[in-house]
């Protein structure tokens, strides 16, 4: 399993900066000091620690305090002020999650990705989320079998993540055979636009292929 919070990451180490320009900050253990200090912080207050899915976040309690007051009115009716600054997270990471491409992972444009410069690189999503995927591009005559074996034994609320990159080259490379057979008619907007980059993809990695 994968803390869907990385895909909220900037590459300067903060949560959500793509949210509010700015963000929560966050504290990454260096070494034994680094882990006795984070000790110190967490038994004093100071560090809020977050785990999903066996992944740990070690969030700056005060950093998370100043963000959800700047964000208070745009978060009214979704995040209350009596709420644990965990709940707060969670509770913002389910909506952001809900606004992209509903139903689908989040990610599948760079374009359009959340979360600085981590989120950009990433597509992730529960497991039901790729289903929903897979089912609509093998509409469109794709094979995902590949994909499915890695999830077959995840349960569908499960949250997984793939590098863009490894996702969009693992599916060229099963599918370059089945060219002829692809399409990009079905589906809602966001599949069908998925779906052409990947069989503009595939074009281009069969013209670059040498002839027996």
């Amino acid at each position: 399993m994968v803390n869907p919070l990385r895909g909220f990451i900037s590459e300067g180490g903060y949560l959500f900066a793509s949210f509010d320009g700015v963000g929560i900050e966050l504290h990454e253990e260096r070494g034994l000091p680094g882990f006795v200090s984070r000790v110190l912080d967490v038994l004093l207050g100071r560090i809020e620690p977050l785990t999903i899915g066996g992944d740990t976040l070690s969030i700056d309690k005060q950093s998370a305090e100043l963000f959800f007051a700047r964000n208070s009115e745009q978060l009214f009716g979704v995040i209350s002020e009596e709420m644990p600054i965990k709940e707060k997270i969670l509770r913002l990471l389910g909506e952001l999650m809900k606004e992209v491409h509903s139903g689908l992972p989040q990610g599948l444009f760079e374009g359009l990705a959340i979360g600085g410069d981590e989120g950009k690189r990433l597509i992730i999503g529960t497991v039901s989320h790729f289903l929903i995927l897979f089912e609509a591009l093998e509409q469109n005559g794709f094979d995902l079998s590949f994909f499915r074996n890695e999830m077959k034994e995840f349960s569908p609320q499960t949250f997984v993540h793939f590098e863009r990159e490894f996702f969009l080259d693992r599916i060229v490379e099963q599918n370059s055979p089945l060219l002829d057979q692809l399409s990009s008619n079905e589906g809602v907007q966001e599949v069908q636009m998925f779906a052409g980059l990947l069989i503009d993809r595939i074009k281009k990695a069969v013209d670059s292929t040498p002839s027996a």
